[in-house]
Parts: C-alpha cells; structure tokens; sequence
C-alpha cells in the first residue's frame, strides 16, 4: 500500500459572484467551487475571508458531503453560506486557507503571517486559486428586505441527479448529487426534502435541501 505524506493538491478555486447584496429580496450567498485530488482521500478545505471595513470574518467548509463531481480522491465540491442584511459593507479578502485529508496531511496558511499582499498573493496564486477567489465586495442597498405576503408553495421548476449509476466500492467510493431549481413568491424557499428508496432492500438515502446548499441564485429563485 502506498503511503500518503502529501498535503491535498488544489487543481483550482473560484467564486460564484463577487459583489453581493444581503438586503436584496432573497437575500445573497456567499459560494464557490474547488477542485482537488489527494492519495488518501480529502477530509475539508476552508477558505476564511475579512471585511476590510469591520471585524467581521465568513468562512466557506468544503466537505465531501458537498462533492458535487469525482470522489474522495479527486473531485470537485461546492460550498456556500447566507450572508445576511447585517453584513459589512465593502470588500472583503481571503484571510486564510486550510486543507486536511483522511491520512491527516494538510497545511494552515494565514495572511498575517506573510509580510506583504503581493508575497500572500503569491502563495495563492501557486495553489491554483483563482482570482475570483481572493476577494468580493458587500453592497446592502438597505438595512433590512421588505418581505411581501406569502401564501403560495414554492415550485419546483426541475430536479436532477448527477447520476443514475454508481460503484460506491471502488477507490474514493461514490457521491450522488441532486440539483433543484425553484422559484418562491415571496419569503423565500426554506428547505427541500427528497427520500430514495432501495426497491430490493428497502434501505433508504435522504436530502435534506437548505439555505446553506445554494450554489446560485437567491431564496426566491
């Protein structure tokens, strides 16, 4: 068996939009995507930003219970957080990155301790993180959204998997995604629950849709 010593590789890391405005109807999510590949497996990658205008810190976790491609071996993962109406104005920048995989390799870097912008962007720019990623700026247009009554369900405008075949036995096992697209006349979607049922065994796998699985739009769409 091969030893692993080496920390996950990042192939690449953005950021789905880079100016986002909480106070907006539906709100703002902060998301992006990572790609990597590891001997052992990933275990998470953070990505940790900081308002330049307050103390105010946000992190985005990848696991791979968000992978939305590939395995634990090499694959890429989707994260994303709820910025709410209270978030600081201005821009906000990447204050530190960290990985680990399941054979307990990683690495913790910090802006703080590196002595220069360009020297941490550098850094960051030799572990494939994209541009997009470094930064994004927070415009609340108001201090809090005006929610109009809602009395009607959301839709549901299409619902898909990432696969209809899986191998969960081979290196790196297997991940099942499922994409929904909705709209919501008003509060906002809440959650989507969805349940598949073995038809030989009975055994059965659950999502559980949240606020904290976004990956575009907004809570009304």
């Amino acid at each position: 068996m091969t030893s692993d010593v080496q920390a996950p590789t990042l192939t690449s890391a953005s950021l789905n939009s880079t100016d986002l405005d909480p106070s907006a109807p539906g709100g703002a999510f902060l998301a992006g995507s990572i790609s990597f590949s590891d001997l052992s497996g990933l275990e998470y990658i953070i990505l940790s930003y900081q308002s330049t205008t307050s103390d105010q810190r946000v992190s985005l976790y990848f696991g791979l219970g968000d992978a939305i491609d590939g395995n634990a071996l090499a694959g890429t993962i989707q994260s994303s957080r709820e910025l709410d109406q209270f978030t600081a104005n201005g821009q906000w920048t990447l204050s530190s990155l960290s990985t680990r995989d399941q054979a307990g390799n990683g690495f913790d870097l910090y802006r703080d301790d590196f002595p220069t912008d360009a020297i941490w962007f550098e850094q960051l720019d030799a572990l494939n993180i994209d541009q997009s990623a470094l930064s994004f700026v927070v415009n609340n247009t108001t201090q809090e959204a005006l929610r109009p009554e809602d009395t009607s369900t959301p839709i549901i405008n299409s619902l898909s998997l990432s696969s209809d075949r899986l191998d969960p036995s081979q290196p790196g096992g297997a991940f099942l995604t499922v994409n929904v697209d909705f709209t919501d006349q008003g509060s906002g979607l809440d959650d989507v629950f969805l349940t598949f049922e073995s038809v030989e065994t009975g055994q059965q796998i659950y999502f559980d849709l949240g606020r904290d699985d976004f990956i575009q739009g907004s809570l009304l769409s």
